[in-house]
Order: C-alpha cells, then structure tokens, then sequence
C-alpha cells in the first residue's frame, strides 16, 4: 500500500483589521475581567448568555460591524422567514466572533502570566544562587 502524501496546511493569514472597534471594542474590553473570573470559576456558560444579551441590545444586528450605533436605528425584530434565517446568520457569525476575541483575550493573559513567573522563577534562582556562593565562600575549611 502506497503512503500518500498529506496536504501541507497552511495557516490563515492574519486579520490587518479586528472585528470590532470603537463602541463594540470598548463594550467587549470592559468586560474581558469579568470573563477571566468566569473561566477561573469554571462557568463560562452564563458568561456567555449575559454578554450575547448585553451585546444585541446595545448593538441590533442589522448594524454593519463597521457602523457605529445611533439614535434612529431600525431596532425591528426580523420580518418573515427570509430576514429571520438572515438575522440567524449574522447574529451567529457575530456570536462566533466575540468568543473569539474573549478567548484570544486568556490566551494573551495566561502567556503573560506564564512569562511573569518563569521571569520571577528565573531571578529567584539566581539570588538562591548568589546567596548561596556568598554563604559558601564565607565558610573556611579548616
């Protein structure tokens, strides 16, 4: 049996632009402490209900992610089947999206933390170290 070759996966390459920006970024970040706390007590599932609700009713889903929101916005619910299964579509796409960023938001965290203790780490060993040259050469050998 022939080996066949596996395709080379190439990564996607990454966004010039994020997802949200002005009103929508400043709504997320504020609440990225909060997420945190939610992953460390282990229930993200009402983290999530409580943002997505947040989410949609300070930006309505017809609003393009690049428009900012204002007074005299069409806040309609979706009319007939064809603009539900629409707001469906982008509500999950959006959806998909802030995860994204919540998540991108530990990763970032925990790597920090994992660099500020390998830093910490690091320089106590080296001032055990020192300590410890120090202490032996004060010690004669008779």
């Amino acid at each position: 049996m022939a080996k066949t070759k596996r395709k080379s996966r190439v990564p996607p390459a990454p966004r010039t632009t994020p997802c949200f920006a002005g009103a929508r970024l400043e709504f997320l970040a504020a609440r990225v402490n909060d997420f945190h706390m939610a992953c460390n007590e282990g229930c993200t599932c009402s983290f999530w209900c409580n943002i997505f609700r947040k989410y949609w009713v300070n930006f309505p889903w017809r609003l393009p992610l690049d428009v900012e929101p204002h007074c005299g916005m069409d806040l309609s619910d979706p009319r007939g089947e064809a603009e539900l299964n629409l707001a469906i579509e982008i509500r999950l796409a959006t959806e998909v999206c802030i995860q994204r960023y919540f998540w991108h938001k530990r990763t970032v965290y925990c790597r920090l933390l994992v660099a500020t203790a390998a830093t910490s780490a690091t320089a106590a060993a080296v001032t055990a170290g020192a300590a410890l040259t120090a202490a032996t050469s004060n010690v004669s050998v008779s």
